[in-house]
């Protein structure tokens, strides 16, 4: 999240903001830029968060800043685990801000560009259906919220979108940006609507049309989201803006299952009904959709995990968390570096043993441990100056064995780095195959990069090792196994079991038909054949007394469910065997 700062050169970085020291610059747009900083108390408690500061030039336009406050004074009272807190917001030398929590993680049309170039489409059912399920429970939470007087406020997002979702490393998932919300409490004021480039294809059709929003506009672009967390493709994307607009205002898109031919059928009601053109034919809340998605997870058996949501995440964005933890490790260096500190205290470019006090000799010290000594001098009185030490006010001895432990520790961690390195512990590889390929990868919880068949390497030897493999269309497998020194190469080689396929017959006429599949007649659930095998073909017969039998060849995807009317023909105009 810090490549954008990095790339824009320069800024002068770490720079002093009120309360807070900016360390990178996150992004920047036409109205406010967003900060990485550090918040510090003078009790020494510091963390991560972000600042948005409205630009100077729009910090003059008075009708901007009441939007602005509008923005802090929504966020400041939400407080719910799917939604990101709002810590402060004020004004410093002109410049209006937002504190808000730092979200250590990416945002879902980041996760979603990760995902393109790999086998099937979208994101794994379980983990689409874990994000779309927090965003319901935070939109569940925004919609519903009262004010003190237990009044509800009425807001509305009003800007769902990939971008504004954000899933941690962790596997938590937040709703972000209100800049743009809608509150009833703000009667008369007027508010903008989301239409920059690239999210016109979230919005609904009566932002389009310029009608009255309410609660199931947000559904609607959920609705968006969801298609695209399971399919890869937007609902809505037309060649131009103008396209695009049209087909958001006739709610024209395609079925999931147009997209992709295995897509549930249960799913594809939830996606459709979210994204009707009417208002009232959609979900009346993000609450009601929230059950019908756990449902269909329960009946589905789909296991929902943050943490598998967080290492599948981690696993796509290593690099990116290996660079953002070095440009914040960076940048406190530099701060520290430049004798940035509070207190105002200078910082030594060496500092005298207490052997040598009286001497003036001194032994370089690095500009981390340098930094400690400022800081911990600053708040005792103590003041250190190239070559030799000044002591101010009391408890000299005790400055003396502080600063002899600080060169204690320095001494030791050099030793520590020239030591060598101990030999490396022998690891093992486990070779995981499967029938077909393309099965995911989980190892004690961790997704790996690669899809069968792939061999995972540097395993640690006696240690229980939790395999799963998954592949949409089938049954997850699972086993457990280790590797040892007499054992450090394992071979794991499944035949993945399809999930079984269905199909609903609605016959006319019902009394007295019967159904057959493959010459054999059907004994369980009258009109609902389920536990059919997947890319097999099937004949399937539907009888009654009095009429001409109907008999079709049907041949279903794991996992699908396929409807028929079957209209039978009386015998007295018997006709050839039709098809269902």
């Amino acid at each position: 999240m810090l490549h954008a700062a990095r790339a824009q050169g320069d800024l002068g970085f770490p720079a002093l903001f009120g309360p807070y020291t900016l360390l990178s610059r996150l992004s920047f747009g036409g109205t406010a830029e967003l900060f990485l900083a550090i918040q510090r108390s003078p009790s020494g408690f510091e963390k991560l968060v972000v600042v948005k500061r409205v630009l100077p030039t729009r910090s003059a336009e008075s009708s901007f800043v009441a939007m602005f406050t509008r923005e802090a004074r929504l966020a400041a009272m939400l407080l719910h685990p799917n939604i990101v807190q709002t810590f402060d917001a004020g004004e410093v030398d002109g410049q209006y801000f937002l504190a808000m929590e730092y979200v250590h993680g990416e945002d879902l049309r980041a996760i979603l560009k990760a995902t393109a170039a790999e086998p099937g489409p979208g994101m794994p059912l379980e983990h689409a259906l874990a994000i779309a399920l927090s965003v319901c429970a935070g939109l569940t939470y925004v919609h519903e919220k009262c004010d003190l007087k237990g009044e509800p406020l009425g807001i509305i997002h009003r800007d769902i979108c990939t971008s504004n979702i954000v899933v941690s490393f962790g596997g938590d998932v937040k709703v972000v940006d209100f800049g743009i919300a809608k509150s009833d409490a703000e009667k008369g004021e007027k508010t903008l609507v989301a239409t920059r480039k690239g999210k016109i294809g979230y919005m609904a059709p009566e932002q389009v049309v310029g009608d009255e929003l309410d609660r199931r506009t947000d559904v609607f672009a959920l609705g968006v989201v969801l298609f695209e967390l399971t399919t890869g493709r937007r609902p809505f994307d037309g060649r131009s803006d103008v396209e695009t607009l049209t087909l958001v205002r006739d709610s024209a898109c395609p079925r999931p299952s147009e997209i992709v031919p295995s897509y549930p059928p249960a799913l594809e009601r939830i996606v459709m009904r979210a994204l009707q053109k009417r208002k009232d034919d959609r979900y009346p809340s993000a609450r009601a959709m929230q059950g019908d998605l756990e449902r269909f997870a329960r009946d589905r058996r789909v296991s929902l995990s943050s943490a598998d949501l967080g290492s599948w995440v981690q696993a796509k964005f290593k690099d990116r968390i290996d660079a953002t933890r070095n440009d914040v490790m960076a940048a406190q260096q530099r701060r520290w570096a430049e004798g940035a500190v509070e207190s105002g205290a200078p910082v030594s470019q060496s500092l005298a043993p207490s052997s040598t006090a009286t001497t003036g000799a001194s032994i370089a010290v690095p500009a981390s441990w340098r930094a400690r000594a400022a800081w911990g001098g600053a708040a005792a009185g103590l003041m250190l100056v190239t070559g030799t030490v000044l002591y101010m006010g009391r408890g000299i001895q005790r400055e003396m064995a502080a600063r002899t432990e600080l060169l204690r520790q320095y001494h030791e961690e050099q030793a520590f780095r020239a030591a060598p390195a101990d030999p490396p512990e022998p690891t093992g590889a486990l070779e995981v195959t499967s029938r077909p390929p393309g099965a995911s990868v989980w190892i004690n919880g961790i997704l790996q990069p690669d899809v069968t068949p792939t061999t995972v390497n540097k395993l640690a030897l006696d240690h229980e090792l939790h395999v799963k493999l998954a592949r949409d269309g089938f049954e997850p497998y699972r086993t457990s196994t280790r590797v040892t020194d007499e054992s450090p190469f394992k071979e794991i080689d499944v035949d993945l079991k399809a999930v079984p396929a269905t199909v609903v017959l609605h016959p006319d006429p019902v009394q007295g038909a019967g159904v057959w599949i493959d010459g054999k007649p059907w004994r369980g659930d009258h009109w609902v054949i389920d536990g059919l095998a997947p890319g097999v073909e099937h004949w399937v017969t539907v009888a009654a007394p009095g009429y001409v039998a109907r008999m079709s060849s049907v041949t279903l995807s794991p996992g699908e469910t396929k409807t028929y009317s079957v209209k039978l023909v009386r015998t007295s105009g018997a006709r050839a065997p039709g098809t269902l």
